[in-house]
């Protein structure tokens, strides 16, 4: 066993070993716990599993087409606001201009000027990359069409 990996700490600590090991073996678990507290955070990327279109339907407040005309950061920057006009409405009582909020985190939905989305909004007006689809980069399981003319069949039946 190499004398400078980890198990190679734990033997040389067991066994006695002079001290320019033993500080050479605690600075290298000093530096792989701050790795692991610093860097492993900042990598958990968001992932949306491929949710039902008609679920997110039924637990958003309101579903909309909107397409956005202005956005910027709120507070001290951890949230960001959207202003998007809507182009059609699926669900809920929606005004001519929306607003969505979304946390500045992996989780968070890129906002972009002039572009249209697909959106399922919470009560709180809250959006994630989970209820909030960019349509020119539509990645559901199936077509943007196809998921809006099942969306426009259930508002048909209301």
């Amino acid at each position: 066993m190499n004398k400078y990996t980890l198990g190679g700490c734990a033997f040389l600590w067991k066994v006695g070993s002079n001290l320019s090991n033993k500080l050479l073996c605690t600075y290298m678990i000093k530096l792989l716990t701050y790795m692991l507290i610093f860097i492993a955070p900042a990598s958990i990327a968001c992932r949306c599993t491929d949710i039902d279109i008609g679920y997110l339907l039924a637990k958003s407040h309101k579903a909309y087409l909107g397409k956005i005309s202005q956005s910027g950061a709120l507070g001290n920057g951890v949230r960001v606001a959207a202003s998007l006009t809507v182009l059609e409405s699926f669900k809920g009582e929606t005004f001519k201009v929306e607003e969505a909020i979304t946390d500045n985190t992996s989780c968070g939905v890129s906002f972009k000027i002039n572009d249209i989305y697909l959106v399922f909004e919470a009560q709180n007006g809250f959006v994630y990359q989970c209820s909030m689809f960019n349509t020119r980069f539509y990645n559901r399981h199936s077509d943007l069409e196809k998921d809006l003319e099942y969306l426009r069949s259930l508002r048909k039946k209301e």
